[in-house]
């Protein structure tokens, strides 16, 4: 099989007409399933999921091409023992992560379950994937099969652990929903921590300032605005990530955070903070990473722990922690 198979938006000039420009991704999104599945036969799962997957590609890339590499349930079935639990790197709510070994190359393959509720979401996990798969922070992607109900990605090796394995906020008595976010991040080969798991992803068109859409996330992640409004904005991440280093720093998850603060929604952020404000560091942060930034780390940890503020809270004052 051919290294890499490559998915391209190439639906010619601007101005051309809708329906000329429909037929056109018609006839690629044919020729992409065929040329990845080859003469041999058209199966109904490749078809049906390659032109999805098609669709969101075009979406997700802007056109540009992407390229990744398409196996066969065969391969990745060898590659992986026939499944074997005994090679299983992680669990997670919607999916399980296998080590692999392929043509002499260690490799990491996440099978969807049933759980998942939509086929979307895999194939929104794919483009978003293969979208970012250069940049460094993100777990790289190789490609995927097309040919099972749920496609199979295969990216790049990692560890066996996640970033939730290693928090002391997530222990088996927290919510799967909660513990998503957190198992998002993996760990490589190396022990570099690596974005993962875009299905809940949401785009915003270009010119776009906000994309109304149901609700979906991780409980305690999700923005305020968003849940009054079903409307996400840019800043819908900026709330997100400062939870996330808020339940990094403190060993509490995001739940357990939230009810400290009033039962009034609208003045969560405010009696948060305020709590925040009013304690020494020391009272704040996770023994176990007090134990390790004594001495010279306690002002970085002050640092971010302001940073997770400013995100989480919104605030643009300076805080005076102890």
């Amino acid at each position: 099989m051919k290294f890499p198979s490559t998915f391209v938006d190439d639906r010619g000039k601007e101005g051309g007409s809708k329906s000329s420009a429909r037929q056109i991704v018609e006839k690629e999104r044919n020729h992409f399933c065929l040329r990845m599945y080859g003469k041999s036969g058209k199966k109904k799962a490749f078809l049906e999921n390659g032109s999805m997957l098609l669709e969101k590609l075009i979406a997700a890339c802007d056109r540009r091409p992407v390229s990744i590499r398409s196996f066969s349930y065969a391969e990745l079935r060898s590659a992986t023992n026939n499944c074997d639990p005994q090679i299983v790197l992680c669990a997670e709510g919607y999916c399980k992560w296998f080590k692999g070994s392929l043509e002499g190359r260690t490799i990491s393959i996440k099978k969807y379950n049933r759980y998942l509720s939509s086929l979307e979401y895999v194939f929104n996990d794919i483009a978003i994937s293969a979208k970012m798969r250069a940049h460094k922070d993100i777990l790289k992607l190789i490609g995927c099969c097309l040919e099972t109900q749920f496609p199979i990605l295969v990216h790049e090796s990692i560890a066996s652990e996640t970033l939730a394995d290693r928090t002391h906020a997530f222990d088996n008595e927290v919510p799967r929903q909660q513990r998503e976010s957190v198992h998002a991040i993996v760990f490589d080969q190396h022990v570099v921590p690596k974005s993962s798991n875009f299905f809940y992803c949401i785009t915003i068109p270009e010119g776009e300032i906000c994309v109304g859409v149901p609700y979906s996330g991780a409980l305690g992640y999700l923005c305020p605005d968003y849940l009054h409004t079903s409307y996400v904005t840019e800043k819908t991440d900026v709330y997100s990530f400062g939870m996330l280093l808020l339940v990094l720093l403190t060993g509490r998850d995001a739940i357990n955070l939230l009810h400290l603060a009033t039962i009034d929604e609208e003045d969560t952020h405010y009696h948060v903070e305020e709590y925040m404000r009013n304690r020494q560091v020391n009272e704040i942060l996770d023994a176990a990473i007090m134990t390790e930034a004594a001495g010279t780390g306690m002002e970085q940890l002050q640092a971010v722990l302001q940073l997770a503020l400013v995100r989480w809270c919104g605030s643009k004052d300076e805080a005076n922690y102890g």
